[in-house]
């Protein structure tokens, strides 16, 4: 018997706010900006709606630390594609972009040393972020498993609530008068004379 899932607004809320912090901090971090208050408004229920519609199951630790990750990847290109600049105060355009490929080649143009460094700082940054991701994933499996757990626990309580629908009793049907039988007509009429034969007949017999 299919079990339905217990809290799933608050389980896919937990999980589309851990996507969503996670991506952001990882993005400024990094030096990126987040889009203008509008798209950002449209990518959080978006990934609100993806979280509602897999918190229909039950979700390990695999699944959740998957789930993070994928949304990272694709929180993180929503982010540079609609990246919003604050000198401008609009989103990025191809021309900002050949400008921001123009100033990631720069490196190149620097002493070896500034390249290693940077390259460094870019690892380190990469591997906290990973660590970050697979703490918080663990975290919200342990949150998923007490969801569960607690949700189980109230299933009964909660039926006991539902008040039970008692079956209509029938009602008797309406007892009729009993009807009084008709005597039978013979023995009605008693015989006028009791009592032994009279003299003269027994004298014949």
């Amino acid at each position: 018997m299919a079990t339905t899932a217990p809290f799933r607004l608050l389980r896919s809320s937990i999980i589309a706010g851990s996507s969503l912090c996670l991506a952001s901090a990882a993005h400024t971090a990094a030096g990126g900006t987040l889009p203008e208050p509008l798209i950002f408004t449209a990518m959080i229920a978006l990934t609100l709606l993806a979280s509602t519609l897999v918190s229909r199951w039950k979700l390990g630790p695999v699944s959740i630390l998957g789930i993070l990750a994928l949304s990272q990847l694709s929180l993180h290109q929503c982010f540079e594609w609609f990246a919003f600049s604050p000198m401008t105060g609009a989103s990025s355009t191809p021309h900002q972009h050949q400008h921001g490929s123009a100033l990631v080649e720069l490196p190149a143009m620097l002493p070896a040393h500034s390249a290693h460094s940077a390259d460094s700082a870019g690892l380190g940054m990469l591997l906290a972020h990973v660590i970050a991701t697979i703490i918080v994933g663990l975290m919200v499996a342990r949150g998923e498993s007490v969801l569960w757990a607690l949700g189980d626990w109230l299933r009964p309580l909660l039926r006991l609530l539902v008040p039970a629908v008692l079956p209509v009793p029938r009602q008797p049907a309406a007892a009729s008068a009993p009807t009084e039988r008709a005597k039978p007509q013979r023995f009605l009429r008693a015989a006028r004379w009791r009592g032994p034969p009279s003299t003269g007949l027994s004298l014949i017999f």
